[in-house]
């Protein structure tokens, strides 16, 4: 018997479940069958205008809300739709509620609610003042530990644990089994109709058809108000309350559904052509600390990436209609071969290798991968100009190599993660960067990290490190430099270089040629592949002529940001969410103060705020976005900014501060010193009056205090003077002829 029972005890139990969904269909829901009449009736009376239509002038068939207002449980309506008479009634309704007997009447009712009210603020009154005394006598002072747990605390996590977690397992791996089964299926078929969803279907495909033969905009709206009827109708039998919360979903679900739409239908689209068109090979932004200078950058930087992707593919499809009979499989698989081998390394290696192909043997080839040269199409006329099968290969052969690679194109000098989903099943590799549609809970199994940019490949000139490895591996990408004026210097910082020094330095590197020549350091088919994207402090950072040579500047200030939330109506619930975390704190640091054991209160206080808190942080992270209003400037010939024209780029929470990038990127490398460090900021002896002494000054290791204590300390040189501009050469002759700088 306890075998046939661990076999059964679940169909029986699905069994229950479809019969209680049946009595709840006859007995709750009995106008759902002729409701569904009404719509087979009048849904056959449509199909057969729109069949007659096309031999004869048909008869229109009945309005549906006249038949789905006369059964009891709908709601009263019109037996036949007449507009101006529906009119006439709205006006003499107002007139009527706006008498005499009308404002007795409701003075009546408000003073009997006011009663009633009185009466419940008397009730809850006395429960508010309990439970306020309640709550401050947890804040009484209190030595019991923290490890010792009150037993409230301790029946209600035996409760969780046990009997309640055994319970909701019991109900998942239930729920589990049901919806796998055909018990579920007929559960939802019965309530369905139940719920008049059938009925509301067949309306709206009969009045496809008769709408097509009639064009009678009155009869859409026939069917729309008797579906809204119906559904109204069909929940009736809920309290008021629970009605509302079905409003309030249904209402967020749509709010929802418009913020996603927002975001990546307008925003993420306007952010992709904004820096597609207003970004030159050398970009430089520019901000104050902390004022979002970075993030622009690395948003930017994390754009640029996906349109280098599809740019190479526009430009493989392109080839593919100028050639569309010949085989790139084999030809895309021989890329990769070679590339696997370290035999194809860069853009050039493989258009070597496509032109390698027309060179085997003393004539031209006749098949290639199976492709007839001499037969068919070895030349396309775009209208303008010949392009040859052999160039185009090589085309292929270069977008190509940027296209299949795993990982990004992004060199920068801090970490970068991009979202940019590599999807390969074998054949033609596809990129997937709708990143608002990613689960960030799996960021690892599917980001990639930006390359370490390694500025000995990006200088024309003399390199720190001769021997580089890497010294060779610029190319397609996008370089995106932190604090870019730190690295390369201006004209003070680098005024004690020479372009003669054995040496690399700013002055004879030329790292600027990368800026300058950008645009012919990777260029396929006209269109550029290669970005330097910097940012800044100030633009005197830099020397004038990198700042020249920017195409765009743009400048970050916080004053020109705003913050906003793609979810229509939230502020709603953010303030009473607010308002519960705010209460939380308050009761949290009094509580904690006065005690540090956990009873229940405090657990269920914390569990309420915890769940508000996340509410409020899902929210801001899923659909909260900043606005940013950026000056465009150039620079004229002294160096100084000229603001343009203001664009707007639009900062997506979800994307661009989902661990986009690490904004103290120099935190471990500057502390890295401290990790054996025997004293701390809390061991710095402090002052002992207002009035700092002598030995209080001279621990400060200060170069005032210094040069206060010996005047003499700063005219001290060893060497030649130096000049004006810092050298140690001798000057030349001043105004009066004397020659100045050496020793007369």
């Amino acid at each position: 018997m306890r075998k046939l029972w661990l076999k059964t005890w679940r169909h029986l139990l699905a069994i229950a479940i479809l019969m209680g969904i049946g009595c709840f269909l006859i007995f709750m829901q009995p106008n759902s069958f002729y409701r569904f009449g009404v719509s087979f009736k009048v849904g056959i009376d449509k199909l057969g205008y729109f069949i007659m239509f096309f031999f004869k002038e048909p008869e229109n068939p009945d309005y549906l809300l006249s038949e789905v207002t006369r059964f009891p449980d709908s709601f009263y309506g019109v037996s036949k739709l007449d507009l101006p008479a529906f009119w006439n009634d709205v006006v003499l309704w107002f007139r009527l509620m706006f008498t005499k007997g009308n404002a007795q009447r409701w003075l009546l009712s408000v003073t009997d609610c006011l009663s009633i009210l009185a009466r419940v603020i008397m009730v809850l009154g006395m429960v508010l003042v309990a439970l306020v005394l309640q709550v401050y006598s947890y804040f009484d002072e209190s030595q019991t530990l923290w490890s010792r747990t009150s037993k409230p605390l301790q029946t209600w996590y035996w409760i969780r644990e046990r009997p309640l977690a055994k319970l909701i397992g019991f109900v998942v791996d239930y729920a589990k089994w049901f919806y796998k089964s055909l018990y579920f299926v007929s559960s939802v078929i019965v309530l369905a109709f139940a719920l008049r969803l059938f009925s509301i279907a067949i309306d709206v495909v009969s009045e496809y058809f008769y709408f097509f033969a009639s064009f009678n905009l009155l009869s859409v709206l026939d069917v729309a108000l008797a579906g809204l009827f119906s559904l109204l109708a069909a929940i009736s039998f809920l309290p008021m309350w629970f009605q509302g919360v079905i409003v309030y979903v249904i209402f967020r679900y749509v709010m929802v559904v418009q913020a996603r739409k927002l975001i990546e239908g307008k925003l993420m689209p306007h952010d992709e052509a904004m820096v597609d068109s207003d970004t030159g090979v050398f970009t430089l932004i520019l901000g104050k600390m902390r004022g979002g200078k970075t993030t622009l950058a690395t948003a930017f930087g994390r754009i640029v990436n996906t349109i280098y992707h599809r740019n190479a593919y526009d430009n493989m499809n392109r080839v593919s209609l100028m050639f569309p009979e010949f085989p790139y499989q084999p030809f895309e698989r021989d890329i990769v071969r070679l590339a696997g081998k370290r035999r194809i390394v860069n853009m050039q290696q493989a258009a070597a290798f496509a032109y390698r192909l027309f060179e085997k043997g003393s004539v031209k080839p006749k098949v290639l991968y199976g492709y007839d040269v001499n037969k068919r199409r070895d030349c396309f006329y775009d209208g303008s100009v010949n392009i040859g099968l052999a160039d185009a290969l090589a085309i292929y052969a270069e977008s190509y190599w940027v296209y299949f690679h795993a990982g990004n194109l992004i060199a920068s000098n801090y970490g970068i993660r991009t979202d940019d989903l590599r999807m390969d099943h074998g054949h033609l590799v596809l990129w997937d960067n709708k990143l608002f549609r990613r689960h960030n809970k799996e960021l690892g199994s599917f980001s990639s990290l930006s390359h370490i940019l390694v500025w000995d490949m990006l200088r024309f000139g003399k390199k720190v490190d001769e021997d580089n490895k890497y010294r060779d591996c610029a190319g397609p990408m996008v370089v995106v430099a932190t604090e870019f004026g730190k690295e390369n210097g201006n004209m003070v910082t680098n005024q004690s270089y020479s372009a003669n020094d054995e040496t690399a330095n700013p002055k004879n590197d030329l790292l600027d040629y990368s800026m300058k020549l950008g645009g012919h350091l990777a260029n396929i088919w006209h269109t550029n592949f290669f970005k330097f994207i910097a940012d800044e402090q100030r633009s005197g950072s830099l020397t004038s002529n990198l700042v020249d040579v920017a195409q765009t500047i743009f400048t970050a200030d916080p004053k020109n940001q705003k913050e906003k939330c793609a979810l229509k109506l939230w502020w709603v619930e953010s303030w009473i969410l607010d308002w519960i975390v705010n209460l939380r704190d308050k009761f949290y640091s009094k509580y904690r103060f006065s005690r540090e054991d956990p009873t229940l209160l405090f657990h269920l206080v914390n569990s309420v705020a915890s769940m508000a808190y996340w509410r409020l942080t899902s929210v801001y992270n899923s659909y909260g976005y900043r606005e940013v209003v950026l000056p465009i400037c150039t620079a004229d010939s002294t160096g100084n900014l000229i603001e343009g024209d203001r664009e707007k780029f639009y900062i997506v929470n979800y994307i661009d501060f989902a661990y986009r990038f690490e904004s103290a990127c120099m935190k471990d490398f500057l502390n890295a010193k401290k990790e054996d460090a025997i004293r701390g900021f809390f061991d710095l002896p402090t002052y002992k009056t207002l009035m700092p002494s002598k030995e209080e000054w001279d621990m400060q290791g200060s170069y005032v205090v210094a040069n206060l204590e010996d005047p003499n300390r700063k005219f001290r040189t060893k060497g030649a003077d130096r000049g004006r501009n810092g050298s140690r050469r001798q000057r030349g002759a001043d105004r009066s002829g004397h020659i100045s700088g050496g020793v007369r």
